[in-house]
């Protein structure tokens, strides 16, 4: 009677099966870290696009609401005081040209950080540019409750640690350093709507340059910008969009 032998695999078809089942587990991973890669970027600029969004529709507001007042006396004109208080933070053309044009960043302008730095000339702490956000979340006739201005307010402006964004505390919390867990959640006993610390976010208002006066101007544009890094990205990730507003001491 005849016996037969069971044949085992070989050490090359052994060590061929590892390198196929490695290939395929490093291909897998590489391509669920590009998902989560791009998901992560997507996620960060629709919330900054959010962010710039709700700088563009409180200017709107502001300025409408000045413009409805118009046959209002002065003495009872709510937002006249902040409106003007806005546009005389308004830089001229020649200044905002000064800072990268379309983001590039030559010239000394290395990155994000660039526009925090003392060490040039034009920041956003500069008073050359008066660079400012508005308070989304307590827009009110109040110019100092409204307004954020960077070069009154060094220590609440940096670069982003995630994407940009402005957080919030509430009058009785604090934070002490960037990695400071701080709460977004909003109530009406102790609301978080005071400015904590505004990431990689400004707005710089330019009047029109018919005008070398900021309150005779006929119309600003308010650049309203970001700059951030993507997950594993190198060079800045920006977005940013220009609105203009017309001076309504202009509008018949």
């Amino acid at each position: 009677m005849s016996v037969k032998l069971k044949r085992g695999d070989t050490l090359i078809e052994v060590m061929f099966a590892i390198a196929v089942f490695a290939l395929v587990a490093l291909l897998s991973i590489t391509i669920m870290n590009t998902g989560i890669t791009m998901a992560e970027t997507s996620l960060e600029n629709t919330m900054t696009r959010n962010e710039i969004d709700s700088q563009a529709e409180a200017l709107r507001f502001l300025q409408n609401s000045y413009l409805s007042e118009k046959e209002l006396i002065a003495s009872e004109q709510q937002y006249r005081d902040i409106w003007q208080k806005i546009t005389n933070l308004a830089v001229s053309g020649a200044d905002i040209d000064k800072l990268p044009a379309n983001f590039d960043f030559g010239s000394g302008f290395t990155g994000c950080d660039a526009f925090y730095s003392s060490a040039n000339s034009v920041n956003i702490y500069s008073g050359t540019l008066n660079a400012f956000i508005i308070n989304t979340r307590k827009v009110t006739n109040d110019f100092n409750q409204t307004v954020v201005v960077a070069k009154n307010n060094r220590n609440m402006f940096a670069p982003a640690t995630l994407n940009p964004r402005i957080l919030f505390r509430n009058n009785s919390s604090s934070v002490n350093d960037e990695n400071t867990n701080i709460s977004e959640s909003y109530s009406t006993t102790n609301p978080y709507n005071n400015v904590q610390r505004v990431e990689g976010l400004w707005v710089i208002a330019v009047r029109s340059n018919a005008s070398t006066n900021r309150s005779a101007s006929e119309y600003y544009d308010f650049h309203i910008r970001s700059c951030w890094y993507a997950p594993g990205q190198d060079n800045p990730s920006t977005i940013a969009t220009i609105i203009r507003l017309y001076n309504p001491d202009f509008v018949k």
